[in-house]
């Protein structure tokens, strides 16, 4: 993102799609227009997930109304299993939280180049975090 562009304040979200479908419940496609409803698919598929340690690749891609894109992965565990947050709690904005928080922290792997830890800051403050 150029420094004229740069994000200084959220912006709204228009939508999130869900790219792949889950092993459990098929839907892949399907458009959502709150980060409310798509929270709500991901407890169905962690409710048809089993207690088994698995988990099911979600894929997911999140427009906002300006334009811009984010795209991302959730693995979602079973409803009862501390999911891959910070808090352990399932939802989106407790996952891209964490993933920015890991990425940006003193934690972050070697690999990680600026450009993407400039992201993930502009990424925050575009979705509020």
């Amino acid at each position: 993102m150029s420094k004229s562009k740069q994000i200084t304040r959220p912006v709204f979200i228009d939508n999130i799609t869900i790219q792949s479908e889950s092993n459990q419940v098929p839907m892949g496609g399907v458009t959502l227009d709150t980060v409310a409803e798509f929270d709500e698919l991901l407890r169905k598929i962690a409710l048809h997930r089993e207690p088994c340690g698995g988990y099911d690749k979600t894929f997911f891609c999140i427009t906002c109304c300006d334009g811009a894109k984010y795209e991302g992965r959730m693995d979602v565990k079973y409803i009862n299993e501390p999911q891959e947050t910070a808090t352990g709690e399932l939802g989106l904005m407790h996952h891209i939280k964490s993933h920015i928080d890991y990425y940006t922290g003193p934690s972050a792997p070697s690999y990680v180049k600026p450009d993407h830890v400039e992201s993930c800051h502009e990424w925050a403050i575009r979705l509020g975090l």
